[in-house]
């Protein structure tokens, strides 16, 4: 983990984890980076924290942002999978942000696909 997170933040995103592997999500979209969406859902509830929408210990979501977190779940780790790959490479912005991009391989793959 990169950060220090609070003990609420944590709490809720083991939760949330805890749920995901209970309803197979891993196992369906073939996730093999479980440690990133760990640190996704932390940085997720850390800015509901920030922003004061928790209760008694228990960090709200909506339907609509559980959709959200999923499709950039599956985005990013279709990302990883494709940067093993050399088709994608990454690199961290100023802001520690990860940007992805096309490698050359990637170009050539895209062209093949055109």
């Amino acid at each position: 983990m990169k950060a220090n997170y609070q003990p609420i933040v944590v709490n809720n995103a083991n939760k949330m984890f805890k749920v995901l592997e209970e309803e197979n999500f891993f196992v369906e979209f073939q996730i093999e980076n479980k440690q990133f969406v760990f640190e996704y859902f932390c940085d997720f509830f850390t800015e509901k924290f920030i922003n004061g929408e928790f209760n008694d210990g228990d960090i709200t979501i909506s339907t609509d942002e559980m959709e959200k977190c999923l499709l950039d779940i599956a985005i990013k780790d279709t990302l990883y999978s494709l940067s093993k790959e050399g088709i994608v490479d990454v690199i961290e912005d100023e802001n520690n942000e990860e940007q992805f991009f096309l490698t050359n391989l990637g170009k050539d793959v895209a062209k093949n696909l055109k």
